[in-house]
This record gives C-alpha cells, structure tokens and sequence, in this order.
C-alpha cells in the first residue's frame, strides 16, 4: 500500500511536494515581477529627481550670478567708478 500508484503514501507525497514547488515558483515569479516594477517606478523617479536638481543648480548659478553682478556694482559705485 506505501507504492500503490493511486493511494499510496509515497505517490501522494510526491503530488503534494510538486504541488507545492509549483505554488512556490508562482509566487517567486509573482514576487519577481513587482521587483520589476518597483525598480521601474523607482528609476523614474530618481530620473526626475535628477533633472529637478539640475534645474535648481542651474537656478542657483544664475541667482549667484546676479547677486556677483550686483555686488560688483555696488563695489564699484563706493570706489568712484562708473558702473554700466
């Protein structure tokens, strides 16, 4: 009765073990594919990130920029010079 291929121990086990391999290797695909999507999402966003803090650097050359120019103006008025 342990080998009978219908009601045996040992077929039946054999059944559920594959059974529960098969489930598992769902799940890990399941798994695997929203790792997928999470790394798709994430690099999208940090690709965004990117380009908002190259924006705002540029922002700030421009802001230092003008402050320098104003500055230097300032400078040269007190020292006598004409400015442009």
């Amino acid at each position: 009765g342990v080998e009978d291929p219908t009601t045996g121990i040992i077929p039946n086990e054999q059944t559920q073990l594959g059974n529960q391999i098969t489930n598992q290797q769902s799940q890990i695909s399941r798994q695997q594919a929203t790792v997928t999507t999470l790394q798709t999402n994430l690099t999208a966003e940090i690709s965004k990130a990117d380009a908002t803090i190259a924006s705002l650097e540029s922002q700030v050359s421009y802001v230092t920029g003008l402050f320098a120019q104003y500055t230097g103006a300032l400078s040269t008025q007190s020292s006598g010079l004409q400015t442009l």
